[in-house]
């Protein structure tokens, strides 16, 4: 889904994180640090890969084996299990604080921990830990995901956002392949037409967006909308807030269908 070039006066910096061409990367070494060496430990798993030599196989049996819809999918329970327990621990009883062993709060630059301000974003906030604490395991992933943010120039996920995080691998390449040369199909044809003849009807993309949000995983296609900004410039800010009106006649409305879309938007215009 990451973005390559973007058109003139289109600020890169801050890239949503699933639109940006470094995350790739940064989530296949999060997964090796903190996903799958807990699975690997597993009765089940080590019977799996009996005979398996991943070196040359790489990783689609392993994906594939995540992938499959069979009720009792052990490998797949053990994923969601895994990214369970990168849940920061709670609030300590007797009103202590939320914050993380960094002791900060959350920055207005994390823009993609859907409560990255406030109660819930102080005590997911990563940063470095105070002298003599102790970081959970939770705690390293997300610290390393804001240095992955920071280092590489997008808007790091939170811990609210780790759902998402964890739907990645149930999502086909193929399908987002699919759904953005169906996507830049209905943009040429409503806004950049070779002819009158292959003329989109207005709202076309519109509907192309909400189409394919129902086929994946709940707030993936709101990214699918935002890396259209990042590449075509006709879905401008003025585009994107008009998207926005279709999804709730109030902002809580709109906030609680579109989330992800939303804060880009606020963010966009500084509101």
């Amino acid at each position: 889904m990451e973005v390559g070039s973007t058109p003139p006066g289109r600020n890169a910096a801050e890239m949503p994180f699933l639109v940006s061409p470094a995350f790739a990367i940064d989530f296949t070494r999060s997964l090796r640090t903190f996903i799958l060496p807990v699975m690997r430990k597993s009765r089940r798993y080590r019977a799996l890969s009996e005979g398996q030599n991943w070196a040359e196989v790489g990783a689609k049996p392993l994906i594939d084996m995540l992938r499959e819809e069979e009720v009792n999918n052990v490998i797949g329970a053990m994923w969601n299990l895994r990214w369970e327990d990168m849940k920061p621990a709670e609030k300590p009883a007797g009103g202590g604080s939320n914050k993380t062993a960094s002791g900060m709060k959350a920055k207005k630059g994390g823009l993609f921990g859907l409560f990255g301000q406030g109660k819930d974003g102080d005590k997911n906030k990563a940063g470095s830990a105070q002298k003599g604490s102790t970081l959970s395991e939770a705690d390293k992933l997300w610290d390393g995901w804001r240095e992955a943010g920071e280092r590489n120039g997008y808007a790091f996920p939170f811990a609210e956002d780790r759902k998402l995080l964890q739907n990645l691998m149930f999502v086909n390449a193929g399908t987002i392949g699919r759904a953005i040369t169906e996507l830049t199909h209905l943009y040429r044809q409503e806004f950049e037409p070779a002819s009158m003849a292959e003329h989109g009807r207005e709202g076309s993309l519109r509907d192309g967006f909400n189409r394919w949000a129902t086929k994946l995983p709940a707030n993936m296609g709101e990214f699918l909308v935002m890396r259209t900004y990042y590449k075509h410039k006709k879905v401008d800010i003025e585009y994107l807030k008009k998207f926005t009106t279709s999804h709730g006649l109030t902002a809580p409305e709109r906030k609680r269908s579109i989330p992800y879309l939303m804060r880009f938007v606020d963010r966009l215009t500084g509101e």
